[in-house]
């Protein structure tokens, strides 16, 4: 019995030895055969001269590398395999369920010439279907890569294009790899019908659960992407790039022609205007495409974390006593950085990301991905605008803004990156059409969204801080005020003609106001002062080494802390802002005279000289009613 059970493993084991030696043979004829059509195809994809200008191209090495005319920089198409050799590093692909074929879905009727439609593009292309998935590794980083080809009927969604693309999401959570998605596709394959519709569904539940696993989806638009694709794979990319000049939206073609055709308004189904209404994050040229993949990748897969290498006792350096409304001047003065220049100096590796994948893209808000100090963070900051930044509007944000600073947190979140914002804004853009597009739900969503954030958070006011533009971006773990800066809920010249009469100057308005860095500190609304030695429009270079620092200081401090213990510090913090008294008395018991008042660290005496109304301020809730708020309860 035993003799025979041996014999039948030894007969077993040799049969899938021939399988696979077979198998490995079939593999070889039919790289060999791809290999011969894909050198036929590149012989008549090149021309002599450029389409759009003219140029001879012949002679070109960026045409014969990239397809890419070296005048008019026109992008020419490209098969999946050339897409595929332009971006990974040398011999790191790996082609992964190559050989997939669904069974005939078509009818009776259109059977035979969908498989000899179907046989024509396999033997002309070398591929078994519109689509080549695999493994490779892009500047180092390590990924998983789908590349559409529109030389195989058009790049048309098949149920053969929908499975793989699922495989490789599926394959991509297993490894913990980012998936990059070069799409190239002109819409549905109407052959197989209503089948080839709901491979929507399919890619759209293969891409949720594979965000579930907080991993990267990269996509590239190349010419054209429309219908399914750009529907599906192209949108529910994390991060979205596009080639220039490409053909991008849902609408094929064929309607964008018949649309121009009978409408004067321009189309926006091409990269340049879905950039400028806020659907994608950047147009790259073909030629640059490897390097800023590379960058993404390893942006979005941080390694690091910053820890103290020595941590010692920090003194807070007295800052000079100023007026209100000279930090109303410094914090207006035209020469101030504004976030742009702070993060060109004190961040690396800085990629933008645009729109709000709603309206549109608002100048006044800009943001990205980038490293501190070795450690991915996302940087959102309110730009004034300036000589290079036209359009922002001086900083006055917008609902598209808003909306485009919650897309950015809500990636951060989930790439479990830290949140920085850099806030110069003197309030929100308070126009009819910021009305029409939700101002008020916009400030809302965001300061919910930065409030429930499950990743560290510094707000720095590194300008003017105004009104509720400003607070939207500041409910963060730490806020930071620059010296200079101003936090106000109007700005001095309203308050002095709405809250005061006729004989209040705008400083004494900027003074009861509380408004400067110093004010803010002693009232617990930011946490401490960044110092100008020099004033930031003196010395840019200065203030955003000071920036840098206490950034990074205080990212040390809380880049440890549990989600728990983060969710209750934050809520604590603010929370506890407001300061008062459960003490009810005439207003000379309330507001004792300065000369009674020894500290004025304990308690400072107020007045609203317009209504009369009294109030007293103090330091802690807990020296008011330590009874009712029990601070002692362990974070964790």
């Amino acid at each position: 019995m035993i003799g025979t059970t041996s014999t039948l493993e030894f007969l077993v084991g040799r049969q899938k030895g021939m399988v696979r030696k077979l198998s490995s043979l079939i593999r070889l004829l039919l790289s060999s055969n791809e290999a011969q059509a894909q050198i036929n195809q590149v012989d008549t994809d090149l021309r002599e001269a450029c389409l759009v200008c003219g140029i001879v191209l012949v002679d070109s090495p960026l045409y014969k590398q990239f397809r890419v005319c070296p005048g008019c920089k026109f992008h020419y198409g490209l098969s999946a395999r050339d897409r595929i050799q332009s971006l990974v590093d040398p011999g790191s692909f790996k082609e992964i369920n190559r050989s997939i074929a669904s069974i005939d879905p078509t009818s009776a009727s259109s059977k035979s010439a969908y498989t000899a439609r179907i046989s024509a593009d396999q033997k002309r292309t070398g591929l078994y279907e519109a689509i080549v998935t695999g493994v490779c590794s892009i500047g180092g980083s390590s990924a998983t890569l789908i590349a559409l080809d529109f030389g195989f009927m058009g790049g048309s969604i098949s149920s053969v294009v929908g499975e793989k693309v699922a495989l490789a999401f599926e394959h991509a959570a297993r490894r913990k790899l980012p998936l990059v998605a070069i799409l190239t596709s002109g819409g549905s394959r109407v052959h197989e019908g209503l089948l080839s519709l709901l491979q929507m569904g399919k890619i759209t539940v293969s891409a949720e659960r594979f965000s579930e696993k907080r991993l990267p989806l990269i996509s590239v638009l190349a010419n054209p992407t429309t219908g399914q694709a750009f529907a599906s794979l192209a949108n529910l990319a994390d991060i979205t790039l596009a080639e220039p000049g490409a053909i991008v939206g849902f609408s094929p073609a064929r309607t964008i022609k018949e649309s121009e055709v009978k409408s004067k308004i321009p189309s926006i189904n091409n990269a340049e205007s879905q950039l400028s209404h806020g659907m994608i994050d950047a147009i790259v040229d073909r030629t640059n495409l490897n390097e800023t993949l590379a960058t993404i990748l390893d942006l979005t897969n941080p390694e690091f974390r910053l820890s103290y290498r020595k941590k010692a006792k920090r003194n807070q350096t007295p800052l000079p006593k100023q007026r209100a409304w000279q930090s109303v001047g410094l914090a207006r003065h035209t020469k101030r950085p504004t976030s742009i220049d702070y993060i060109n100096r004190i961040i690396l590796n800085f990629f933008e990301l645009k729109g709000d994948r709603s309206t549109g893209d608002d100048l006044a808000v800009l943001g990205g991905l980038g490293h501190l100090g070795g450690q991915t963070v996302m940087v959102i900051g309110q730009e004034r605008g300036g000589e290079n930044i036209d359009g922002a509007n001086d900083g006055m944000t917008s609902p598209s803004g808003f909306r485009k600073a919650v897309r950015l947190m809500r990636l951060a979140e989930k790439f479990e990156i830290p949140v920085i914002t850099l806030i110069d804004t003197p309030g929100p853009n308070q126009s009819i059409q910021s009305e029409q597009q939700g101002l008020g739900s916009s400030i809302a969503l965001t300061m919910s969204v930065m409030a429930s954030l499950n990743v560290p958070t510094i707000a720095a006011i590194i300008g003017q801080g105004g009104s509720e533009g400003a607070l939207a971006l500041a409910i963060a773990d730490r806020v930071l005020m620059m010296q200079n800066a101003i936090y106000t809920v109007m700005a001095p010249e309203e308050a002095a003609s709405i809250m005061f009469d006729k004989s209040t100057t705008n400083e004494e308005a900027a003074e009861s106001l509380r408004l400067t860095a110093a004010d803010c500190l002693e009232l617990n609304i930011v946490d401490e002062i960044v110092g100008e030695p020099l004033g930031a429009h003196e010395s840019p270079d200065a203030a955003a080494r000071q920036l840098r620092r206490f950034i990074l200081i205080h990212l040390t401090d809380i880049g440890n802390w549990s989600n728990f213990r983060r969710s209750r510090r934050r809520y604590r913090k603010f929370r506890q802002i407001g300061e008062f008294t459960k003490k009810f008395g005439s207003p000379t018991e309330l507001n004792p005279s300065p000369s009674s008042v020894t500290d004025h660290s304990e308690s400072i005496s107020s007045r609203t000289p317009a209504s009369g109304l009294y109030f007293q301020e103090t330091t802690s809730l807990e020296k008011i009613d330590p009874l009712d708020h029990d601070h002692e309860i362990s974070d964790d």
